[in-house]
């Protein structure tokens, strides 16, 4: 073809040599067999492609070769020129940020030889009229070529579809699979109906909080709560490592069963000292590998980064089975994201935009977390984001989860929590009621977060227990009149 480009093609194939499944994730959905115009290069391709279709997530010399075996391609190891070629090929430097830019290239350089190629049909096509035909006819024979390519281009998602085949589809799914919650359940059922039906997939979940409030409480909490019904759960972290996690996870494990090993005690070892304890946290230890929980730091890592992290285990553990991934939380991995006059907010949104094309384009459900500012301790609206409230744009609900003030504790009773989690937006469900919200137990010494009750049901049947107390009243000081 006329349009060629060697050294990008030769980049993006040292790309995927050097970078594994990271680089494959980033250029799947750019690249196909038209992107190489050398045979050698597209043989080198169609291996790699092949190894990571089977389940590596690196490339080595020996997987190349089998692959090349099974392909057919066995002489670009047995030909010393192009063995020697394959060598050089590979050895090329490229930054893994560069090779989707490659990719791109190289795509659009087919796009560029199949236009050319289609205009020049189309002048073929003009010249077989002599201008007795009708306009439309004339208009015709380019628009419909054009329309044509553009609509194989394009993914199939692009193409409008009609309103009435998807009701039929759509009713036809929903009657053969009745769901008792339209997404994935967080475990409190409370929250599930505020924001419209649980953790819905192809959108993010925003959870707000201040410093220290419980945010990554509830997090690992929701996250045991999905993994331990066998749903596939990616727990990403910005601060905390597994070995933080993991004491405040057995303890609200055993919590749960009825068992109150605190946080410290795991942490200290001194649970060793009574066997029943130690035999208890091992039982929990061997439930906790039966899931299919998994945790990552990603700490210092660009939002780029991570997306492809959460492709590559789905490819790799999730498959087609549901799943949730745990973003704890938004914010800039290190001050070199501000540069060229981009702002703070701007880098918050660009995350947040990341998470929520992997979320539709995967369909899986994210819940995320961020950080608020210091309105948030007296107020709780939307503008308490840091950043910026632009995210919200993005996001399928937003709430916050801060502690009760006193006066707050003193109206519902002592027994009806500590924190409480307000929903401020959110696209599917019904939303708290202003000035309503859920009650929360948080039982901080074996994270636990424990669901109560909606504050409004709460106040109202206090209302109607006075309302009878004073009746019951009432009726028996009538009763002690009449005699």
């Amino acid at each position: 073809m006329d349009h060629e480009d060697l050294v990008s093609e030769s980049a993006v194939i040292a790309g995927l040599y050097q970078y594994g499944i990271d680089a494959y994730l980033d250029v799947t959905d750019i690249l196909n067999e038209k992107c190489f115009s050398e045979g050698t290069n597209l043989a080198i391709y169609q291996c790699m492609k092949k190894v990571f279709q089977d389940g590596a997530e690196v490339l080595d010399m020996s997987l190349l070769r089998s692959a090349a075996c099974t392909l057919g391609f066995e002489y670009i190891f047995i030909n010393k020129t192009e063995a020697q070629y394959l060598k050089s090929v590979l050895n090329t430097k490229v930054a893994l940020e560069n090779v989707k830019t490659f990719a791109g290239k190289l795509r659009k350089l087919v796009v560029l030889e199949e236009l050319k190629k289609l205009t020049l049909n189309i002048h073929d096509k003009l010249d077989e009229h002599n201008g007795t035909e009708p306009f439309t006819t004339i208009i015709s024979s380019v628009e419909n070529p054009l329309f044509e390519y553009i609509k194989g281009l394009n993914n199939s998602d692009d193409v409008p579809v009609s309103f009435g085949q998807e009701a039929k589809t759509y009713l036809e799914i929903v009657e053969q699979s009745p769901v008792e919650i339209c997404g994935i359940s967080t475990g409190f059922s409370i929250m599930d109906s505020v924001i419209g039906g649980g953790m819905r997939p192809g959108s993010c979940c925003l959870l707000g909080g201040r410093s220290k409030n419980g945010k990554s409480i509830t997090s690992l909490n929701i996250g045991w709560n999905v993994a331990s019904r066998n749903i596939h759960t990616l727990y990403l972290d910005l601060e905390m490592t597994a070995r933080d996690h993991l004491p405040r996870l057995i303890s609200r494990v055993l919590f749960d069963e009825g068992h109150k090993i605190p946080i410290i005690d795991i942490e200290r070892g001194t649970y060793t000292k009574s066997s029943y304890q130690k035999r208890l946290v091992h039982e929990v230890k061997d439930r906790i590998i039966e899931s299919p929980f998994k945790y990552l730091n990603v700490a210092g890592k660009k939002i780029e980064h991570i997306s492809s992290i959460i492709k590559r285990w789905l490819m790799t553990d999730v498959k087609d089975n549901a799943s949730l991934v745990i973003f704890d939380y938004i914010r800039m991995s290190d001050l070199s994201e501000l540069k060229n006059n981009i702002q703070e907010r701007q880098v918050l949104q660009h995350m947040i935009v990341t998470l929520n094309d992997v979320a539709m384009k995967y369909q899986i459900p994210i819940f995320v977390l961020t950080q608020l500012n210091r309105d948030a301790i007296t107020n709780e609206h939307t503008g308490i984001i840091v950043g910026s409230d632009a995210i919200l744009y993005t996001v399928a609900n937003f709430s916050i989860i801060k502690f009760k003030s006193a006066e707050e504790i003193a109206m519902s009773g002592i027994d009806n929590g500590n924190r409480k989690i307000v929903n401020l937006a959110t696209r599917f469900g019904s939303g708290n009621e202003p000035g309503d919200f859920i009650n929360y137990q948080l039982h901080g010494a074996y994270a636990k977060l424990q669901e109560l009750n909606l504050n409004s049901n709460l106040m109202a049947k206090k209302q109607e227990d006075k309302k009878q107390k004073e009746n019951k009243n009432k009726e028996e000081n009538l009763n002690l009149g009449t005699l």
